[in-house]
């Protein structure tokens, strides 16, 4: 191990003090040496420390661990403040954490440090932890893009749930927008509808709404921002993406434009679209992380031994917050948040935890309450699928109902497939733990003279 515990630390330090108090007096009275105290006094003092390695060597090993962990991700400074001061009150705790919220929010895990001995790499592949996460997302809340999803049961059905989640149509979810500014904006499309006169395109329905608006009301597009209809939301690695291939609507629409020209183009114009769905091992990648981050017992329980280090003591211990509502205590649903992006896939598992007076667990409230929030983004890329791949595959490919079959090979037939996968950066696997304490309301006492 590279670092030792606090219960190991301590019992090194218990079998020095015994050491000493038991040779003292004898080496100041020359009643012995050195080289016959080693033998009478420290060798047993040692064997049995041993017996106690031994005996229970794996509990051992990773509390050695878990403080290695929190002695990389956390700041020395910090952990030292929270370790060694006694708060006078609620409010004395809520100042400390407010003068470190920026190191209390950003705690960043690297992919090869996690509480137990496995790193996420590792724990992905392991089936045992794999199973006992499964047990954990029974009584989880999951939702894709605000979208919830139906309790899963087993590994399969978690996958072909995701699977048809992500290559839905209907997956981005649409922007919050004020009531007041879509009145106004209806008003104003009423108002130049009524200015335009009729026009004889073939595009225009009876209604005067062309095929595309209503696909685009059907459909909601990711947000825009209001100057010159420029996506606001997306990154220049996302916009490269849309540069080199037409996306699927579950990443990204078709142009109107684009629309309008290729129905312009003659039927025997041979045209190879290509789509671009999420492939079967991004989305099996992205069922582990899952599974991995809702484990409450594994790697997914992180957040539990950071709150535990930093805020729990002799005197204190900390519980994660029952589900039941206690009184008038709000639970807020949606443990894990789903965010697919165009380049990106970010898991964000929500976790509250109580601490408690030892000598009063369960029968008061809580002394002070925590929540955490672990982050974790995993990044895609778009790549052309081999002739492999796309056998391997053919559910997710497209055909394309547009390509002319008069006078063309079955090369030319064949459409271009794209699939998105997980591209390798110097961020995979990071993740990042953040710790806000529960918002609470400050009451002034009014001393009134009797």
């Amino acid at each position: 191990v590279e670092c030792v515990s606090d219960e190991i630390t301590k019992i090194i330090h218990s079998i020095a003090s015994k050491y000493e108090h038991s040779t003292s007096f004898a080496s100041l009275a020359f009643l012995s040496t050195p080289e016959v105290n080693a033998d009478a006094v420290l060798t047993p003092l040692i064997v049995k420390f041993l017996q106690h390695l031994q005996a229970d060597w794996e509990r051992l090993v990773q509390e050695c661990e878990l403080e290695r962990v929190l002695t990389r991700a956390i700041d020395p400074s910090m952990r030292k403040i929270f370790k060694t001061v006694e708060f006078q009150s609620i409010g004395h705790l809520l100042e400390v954490c407010h003068s470190y919220r920026g190191k209390l929010q950003a705690i960043e895990l690297p992919p090869n440090i996690c509480a137990t001995a496995e790193n996420v790499g590792n724990l992905c592949n392991n089936h045992d932890a794999i199973r006992q996460a499964l047990r954990d997302l029974r009584r989880e809340i999951i939702t894709v893009n605000g979208h919830v999803l139906p309790p899963v049961t087993s590994r399969k059905e978690l996958v072909s749930m995701l699977t048809q989640t992500l290559n839905s149509r209907t997956l981005t979810a649409p922007s919050p927008k004020p009531k007041k500014n879509n009145k106004k904006t209806n008003g104003l499309r009423n108002h130049a509808s009524k200015s335009c006169p009729p026009t004889s395109d073939p595009d225009l329905s009876s209604d005067g709404t062309s095929s595309n608006d209503r696909q685009r009301k059907q459909y909601p597009l990711m947000p825009k921002s209001a100057k010159n209809g420029v996506i606001s939301d997306i990154s220049e690695s996302e916009s490269a993406i849309l540069s080199h291939s037409e996306c699927d609507s579950s990443l990204a629409m078709e142009s109107p434009v684009e629309n309008a020209r290729n129905k312009k183009l003659p039927a025997t114009t041979t045209r190879r679209r290509r789509k671009s769905r999420l492939h079967l091992s991004a989305i099996d990648i992205l069922t582990r992380r899952l599974l991995i981050a809702a484990s409450r017992t594994g790697n997914g329980g992180d957040a539990y031994f950071f709150v535990k280090d930093l805020f729990g003591g002799e005197d204190v211990e900390v519980f994660p917050t029952s589900t039941v509502a206690f009184r008038d205590r709000m639970v807020h649903p949606g443990t894990i948040d789903i965010l697919v992006r165009l380049a990106s896939v970010t898991i964000k598992c929500h976790q509250s935890f109580d601490i408690y007076p030892k000598s009063l667990i369960g029968e008061t409230e809580p002394l002070i309450q925590f929540h955490t929030t672990t982050t974790e983004s995993i990044s895609l890329q778009e790549v052309r699928a081999n002739d492999e791949t796309s056998k391997r595959n053919t559910e997710d490919a497209i055909p394309d109902d547009r390509t002319s079959t008069d006078g063309n090979t079955e090369a030319e037939q064949q459409p271009s497939l794209m699939v998105i996968k997980e591209q390798q950066t110097d961020r995979t696997g990071w993740r990042v733990i953040s710790i806000r304490p529960a918002m609470y309301e400050k009451i002034e006492t009014w001393n009134t003279p009797s």
